[in-house]
């Protein structure tokens, strides 16, 4: 009978598209008249992807909506100023750099009076006082402007930092993080709470600073950790405005920090060796292939989630290799968190078997390895979706995906290798090991006789 799914839309191929339209009102917003998404080869991946692009499809319009609305709302008064200064331009008009006659008066002031009136004259008068009516705002500003100069540019609000930041830091439209966008609106609208108002920058003082953090702390009912990561996001946001909007301030937030008692990175653990065992059973027996596939690697190469479940298949060199590998860098889908974790990472006999059983699966047509996985910003989601297998034999909170590097770091340390071969195995900074082993093929050979001695068990 074929899918009959809402936005789904198959070829004459025979694969299968994700297609909606986007409305009228979003498309200035989002850049495009269509959302298209590929879907898979056949009905089974194309039901399979589909709730994933859905969903994505549904926060990218749920974000623009929001857009839209606040493009509705008041402008603030910076806002306004800068919407004067693009008027001006427009008209011709360079307030910030006139040039005066030997009287000291505009040179082009008879140009802004009759502009000034012409605006005046599109509007009636008044009969008794010859004043214009109705006229808006906007224009009463600009006139103000053209006869008396333009007024100073009020400092910005935090709204106006957060926008500046959603705008400069994270992006906009289908380009946008979606996550990260949340929170950060969800952290100023927990600032502007704690201080019962939309406050200038300039305005915020030592005192207030201290009480948004203790707000943070105490009034939001998140974890300390949490409230840490909020008032970090804070510190950038406000940062970056006095940066950008050139305010020669300093932050009053420099030097407040929330403490979290003990370290987290600290208190995780790596899995027991029965633990890990009966996992690795659960996964096997109860997750579908890609997610099987996906830890079996996390297992043999010590990479973080996200750098397996968004791997590119242009990213795997198995052919014609003398040590196959993945590099990890950089793509669309995915960052890396620190230049060090760019890097090769060596197929063990047992790794290349998992890769060659994914590219068999995969469809030819699809750059990812990972399709379900791969293609959404996916670090989160497939995380969770371990997790929930991981939570089913260790109740330990202190055991987590992570714990599997915690794990390999183990077994290297056991295994008589240095800190600084670990740190080049994990993509993490070290000392002597770069000026030591300078090529990349060299660091391969490096890493895959590491990893080939730590002795995971195979599925």
């Amino acid at each position: 009978m074929g899918l009959v799914l809402k936005y789904i839309k198959p070829t004459k191929t025979g694969s299968y598209h994700y297609r909606r339209r986007v409305p009228d009102r979003l498309r200035q917003i989002i850049g495009k008249r269509e959302i298209k998404r590929f879907l898979g080869n056949s009905e089974r991946e194309a039901l399979a992807e589909y709730p994933i692009v859905h969903r994505q499809t549904e926060k990218l319009f749920a974000q623009a909506e929001k857009q839209a609305a606040a493009s509705k709302a008041p402008l603030s008064d910076l806002e306004a100023h800068e919407q004067l200064e693009r008027r001006l331009r427009k008209l011709g008009v360079d307030l910030y750099n006139t040039a005066y006659d030997e009287d000291g008066l505009p040179v082009d002031e008879p140009v802004r009076d009759q502009l000034a009136e012409s605006i005046i004259d599109s509007y009636p008068r008044d009969p008794e006082t010859g004043d214009a009516v109705g006229m808006t705002k906007d224009d009463f500003a600009l006139v103000r402007a053209l006869y008396g100069g333009l007024p100073s540019r009020p400092a910005p609000t935090l709204s106006d930092a957060r926008k500046l930041y959603i705008k400069e830091k994270i992006g906009e439209g289908e380009d946008a993080d979606i996550k990260k966008v949340q929170r950060v609106e969800h952290v100023m609208k927990h600032v502007i709470k704690a201080l019962g108002e939309d406050r200038k920058i300039t305005a915020i003082r030592r005192t207030d600073a201290k009480k948004i953090v203790e707000h943070f702390k105490n009034e939001m009912n998140v974890k300390p950790a949490t409230g840490r990561r909020y008032l970090n996001d804070l510190k950038a946001i406000i940062n970056h405005a006095i940066k950008e909007y050139e305010l020669g301030i300093s932050s009053p937030f420099q030097g407040l920090a929330i403490k979290v008692e003990g370290n987290p990175a600290e208190t995780r653990r790596s899995f027991t060796d029965e633990e890990l065992r009966l996992v690795r059973k659960r996964i096997k027996h109860h997750a579908e292939s890609e997610l099987q596939w996906i830890w079996q690697l996390l297992e043999y190469s010590g990479c973080r989630v996200s750098e397996i479940a968004a791997i590119q298949k242009r990213d795997i060199h198995i052919d014609g290799e003398e040590i196959p590998y993945l590099r990890i860098e950089p793509n669309q889908r995915r960052g890396v968190k620190t230049a060090y974790s760019i890097k090769d990472i060596p197929l063990t006999e047992e790794a290349l078997k998992v890769v060659k059983s994914a590219l068999k699966a995969s469809p030819e047509d699809h750059p990812y390895l990972f399709p379900r996985y791969g293609y959404e910003v996916s670090k989160d989601s497939t995380s969770a979706a371990l997790m929930k297998h991981v939570r089913k034999i260790v109740s330990d909170h202190n055991v987590c995906n992570h714990s599997l590097r915690h794990t390999l770091t183990d077994k290297l340390r056991l295994a008589g290798y240095s800190e600084d071969t670990i740190k080049l195995v994990l993509g993490h900074a070290g000392s002597g090991i770069t000026g030591q082993y300078g090529s990349r093929e060299a660091r391969r050979r490096i890493v895959l006789e590491a990893l080939s001695k730590t002795n995971w068990v195979s599925f």
